[in-house]
């Protein structure tokens, strides 16, 4: 059988169209839930029209929003790998065989690893073999994601350079190249499911993300990203920033959330649900953040994006529509004026090859059963 764990939002995302493709094939599936974003999950499976077999970790509907939460589910986690083996096999993985599929580089990764060694099963990384160059930036992710590739049966890389990486590790997992990430498949899957219009508009905002915990657990460092947005909504205009919940945490915390809500250029929103956000990027004029998936996604839509980190461990649009950070606000903003001039991208109906890639290759797994 195949079984998903995974906790966070973009690791929904990122894993619904391999979903989607079970339940077209109408094949049973099992989602284990580690709740990290716990309070996103059900209206992200309802989005993309899913309906797997769900256990989880954690209370429904609640998600980890500040250290401490962080500190006790993580915990919780590991108390299960140690001490409790039987009930992760019987209880959260339905006492079914098979692979687990696990994804990027956060502490969920790390947790269904470990999560699914414990009950004895096959284990898969996807979006393998990303790397900053820096074992300690971004950390912990670069740390995890090395760690955790060390470790799983199977590594599903997303081009060909982050293929060349593991094959130099001469790692024990075998390696399969998808072409691209999964997420091009969910940014095409939802476009066509909802209709979204990505065609140049004249609408006059751009949008912020910053969720990264590297971002966020140094005051030295959300400090350095909150001043450089707040120069550049001087210059750049209107800025839509969409709220993480430890983002607003981490920004509450510092006392810096106080000068974003009096920038008359900054406009604050909750995080929105995975349509509603990709009609907004489809439609803004450029992108500010520290977010890969969102790099990703400003790359196939082909909006300006500049990545307010030193690294990045991903290469989609450098150097064509995204930059890292120079940290002056005049180089940054004359960069997203300049890409703004390029055609968005037109997608067409999706042909969803990579999560195909990832089923193919995992076709020996992919028994029809039910829960027990």
């Amino acid at each position: 059988m195949i079984h998903f764990a995974i906790g966070t939002k973009a690791q929904f995302i990122k894993m619904a169209p391999i979903m989607h493709l079970l339940q077209g094939d109408g094949e049973p599936y099992h989602l284990l839930d580690l709740s990290q974003h716990g309070s996103l999950t059900g209206k992200i499976l309802a989005d993309f029209g899913l309906a797997p077999i769900v256990t989880r970790i954690g209370r429904e509907g609640r998600s980890v929003t500040t250290y401490s939460q962080a500190v006790r589910w993580l915990a919780s986690g590991f108390i299960h790998v140690r001490f409790k083996r039987r009930a992760v096999q019987d209880r959260l993985f339905i006492k079914q065989d098979g692979v687990a599929l696990i994804h990027g580089d956060t502490l969920s990764t790390l947790l269904g690893l470990y999560l699914a060694k414990a009950a004895g099963l096959k284990t898969a990384l996807v979006e393998a073999g990303l790397s900053s160059g820096n074992l300690f930036d971004p950390f912990p992710e670069e740390w995890i994601r090395r760690h955790v590739g060390k470790r799983v049966d199977y590594l599903f890389p997303p081009d060909v350079v982050s293929e060349a990486w593991l094959r130099k590790r001469r790692l024990k997992g075998r390696i399969v190249n998808t072409g691209y990430n999964t997420g091009k498949d969910s940014l095409d899957l939802m476009r066509n499911r909802v209709r979204a219009h990505a065609a140049r508009t004249h609408n006059d905002y751009g949008i912020v993300t910053l969720h990264r915990l590297e971002t966020l657990s140094s005051r030295r460092r959300l400090k350095r990203v909150i001043n450089h947005i707040l120069d550049l909504a001087q210059v750049l205009g209107k800025l839509h920033f969409y709220m993480h919940p430890p983002t607003e945490n981490a920004l509450r915390k510092t006392g810096l959330i106080q000068a974003l809500k009096e920038s008359a250029n900054i406009h604050i929103f909750e995080l929105a649900p995975y349509p509603e956000f990709i009609n907004a990027l489809s439609r803004a004029r450029f992108v500010l953040t520290d977010g890969g998936s969102i790099q990703e996604e400003s790359f196939y839509l082909r909006k300006p994006c500049l990545i307010l980190r030193n690294r990045t461990e991903r290469n989609e649009g450098i150097g064509k529509n995204a930059i890292l950070s120079t940290w002056n606000p005049s180089q940054d903003a004359s960069h997203l004026h300049s890409a703004e001039q390029e055609q968005p991208h037109e997608t067409n109906s999706p042909d969803l090859s990579a999560s195909r890639t990832i089923l193919n290759a995992l076709q020996e797994f992919r028994i029809g059963c039910g829960a027990s």
